[in-house]
């Protein structure tokens, strides 16, 4: 495993290892198993939240990084651990990151401050971790691995989300709706490959600690 992990483009593992299990669940799975799976605090989602507290955990009390770092990043993924749980619409009577929210929701206008304030300062503690991409880059250029884990965790992202607004998007503006087993499929496989964001982190996690380990011993 050390010797995996070792390895630049290990990662790739990782990710393939999500998405044949993804495709796997899809197809055994029928309409009423996808949807309890997919489900809001199903299985699968529970297994990720358990996993980015895994990651926060190792970044706050394993890393050897500066405490502002550990700290600052710690907080970005919690950011995305609560983004998961729909922390950002379940405390209030929508979702805080649309703007109709604050331009045509009927919620207290004290409701809509508080959110505006909240999000507004998660947005500048993100804008602050910025310049920490330059080490990002830094190790891509240097081919180290822990580095393009971190990147794919960062790719699938978006790609997790376009999934999941895919059959939204295919309704409002093209005007096709997908039959139930279609939907409740596709919401299972962007389950999975969500529960492989924190899962990736965590390879990505090993990695540091590996190279950390090698740099000790030589």
């Amino acid at each position: 495993m050390r010797r995996i992990a070792l390895q630049p483009f290990s990662v790739l593992y990782v990710v393939a290892g999500v998405v044949l299990s993804a495709l796997i669940l899809v197809v055994v799975s029928d309409s009423a198993a996808a949807e309890r799976l997919s489900e809001e605090w199903n299985l699968v989602e529970n297994l990720t939240i358990v996993l980015y507290v895994g990651v926060i955990a190792f970044i706050m009390f394993a890393s050897t990084e500066s405490k502002l770092f550990r700290y600052h990043t710690a907080f970005v993924v919690s950011l995305l651990m609560m983004r998961e749980l729909d922390m950002h619409k379940e405390l209030t009577t929508g979702s805080v990151l649309k703007f109709s929210y604050y331009l045509r929701s009927p919620a207290p206008i004290f409701e809509k401050l508080v959110a505006a304030s909240v999000v507004l300062a998660c947005a500048y503690a993100l804008v602050r971790y910025i310049p920490y991409g330059k080490t990002l880059l830094s190790g891509l250029r240097a081919r180290v691995g822990h580095a393009y884990a971190t990147a794919a965790a960062l790719v699938m992202l978006p790609i997790t989300k376009s999934i999941d607004a895919a059959p939204r998007i295919l309704r409002k503006d093209f005007g096709h709706s997908l039959s139930q087993d279609v939907a409740m499929s596709m919401r299972l496989f962007e389950e999975v490959l969500e529960l492989g964001i924190p899962l990736i982190m965590l390879w990505a996690c090993y990695q540091y600690r590996v190279m950390a380990t090698v740099g000790e011993d030589a």
